[in-house]
Formats: C-alpha cells, sequence, structure tokens
C-alpha cells in the first residue's frame, strides 16, 4: 500500500512539474513572440506622406516618415531598408530624423502600394496628366507670342509710314528749294 501511495504520490509531483514547466514554455513563446512583434515595422511605425498634386510621367517624391527615430530596423541597417513599391525591389535611403524619399514615376496606373514586413500602404492617387498643364501653357504662350508680332508689325508699319511721310516732306521741300533757287538765278 506503501507503493501504491508513493507510486501515486510520484505521479502527482511529475504532473504538476511538467504542467509547470509547460506553462513556463508558453511563457517564453510569448515573451518571444512578443520580442518579434516589436522588430516589425508596422503601419503604426511608418507614415507616408504623398504630394498634393501629382503629374503623370514626372518624378513625384513620396516622404515615408518613421514616427520613432531610433527604430531598431532602422538603426541596424544603417538606415537603408528595401522596400516593395508596386511589385519592384526599391531601396530607400533614410536621414537622421526618420525621413526618407520615395522617388516614384506613374505612367498609366494610379495606383501605389508599399509593403515592408507588417507595414503595408495602399492608395489609389489623383494623377492629372501633363498635357492638362502643357497645353494650355502652349496655348497662351501662343497667343501671347501672336499677340507681341501682330503689336510689332503694327508699329513697323506706323514706322514705315512716317518714313515714307518724311521723305515725301523733304523731296516737296527740295522741290521747293529748287524752284526759289531757279527763281533767283532768273
Amino acid at each position: 500500500m506503501k507503493k501504491k501511495g508513493l507510486l501515486v504520490l510520484l505521479l502527482l509531483l511529475s504532473g504538476h512539474f511538467m504542467s509547470a514547466k509547460d506553462a513556463l514554455d508558453s511563457e517564453q513563446d510569448e515573451v518571444n513572440r512578443a520580442f518579434t512583434t516589436i522588430n516589425r515595422i508596422g503601419n503604426n511605425d511608418l507614415e507616408v506622406i504623398a504630394p498634393k498634386y501629382i503629374f503623370s510621367n514626372t518624378n513625384t517624391k513620396f516622404l515615408l516618415q518613421f514616427k520613432d527615430v531610433k527604430n531598431i530596423k532602422l538603426t541596424d541597417n544603417n538606415y537603408m531598408l528595401r522596400f516593395i513599391v508596386n511589385g519592384e525591389d526599391v531601396a530607400i535611403t533614410f536621414d537622421e530624423k526618420g525621413t526618407g524619399i520615395l522617388n516614384y514615376t506613374f505612367t498609366n496606373k494610379a495606383n501605389l502600394n508599399i509593403y515592408f514586413e507588417d507595414f503595408k500602404y495602399e492608395s489609389v492617387q489623383t494623377v492629372i496628366s501633363i498635357w492638362y498643364v502643357i497645353l494650355p501653357i502652349g496655348v497662351l504662350s501662343g497667343i501671347l507670342g501672336f499677340q507681341l508680332m501682330k503689336r510689332r508689325r503694327a508699329q513697323k508699319m506706323l514706322r514705315e509710314e512716317e518714313h515714307e511721310e518724311n521723305f515725301i516732306q523733304r523731296t516737296h521741300e527740295g522741290k521747293a528749294g529748287k524752284q526759289t533757287e531757279e527763281e533767283l538765278v532768273s
């Protein structure tokens, strides 16, 4: 009977130690997961600042701003991180203030997708065609150029008319001068 009691006690104690070991292991796993989560960059760590106006076929600068300048990923990688931008691997260098510049040129699509670890930025940008800017400026330049040419032509014609009038006046004065000389000689 004593042997059975000792065996039951041993089994109970070993079960208790096993459950304590499992609890300790699960706590360690939670700490490891929390530490891993802290090191991963998420949407709360980084902010994307888009410009107000975006033109097609021109270089557009987007600012990526870390909220914590001393982020461990940033400092461990010498302030250079590689992002996935619309499916392409892009290296972005950040300054000491945690600000990086992403240069992107929109051609046909207006989508911008930026991914890094747990960070995800997806947006559809309003892209203005560059022709909406160039065409009115070109038309305005053409109209102003035409007006300037028209004004120069009018001024040139006025100068030519004045020149003709002066020539005619000098010619008349010259004839009058010859007539008076002829009258004096006679």
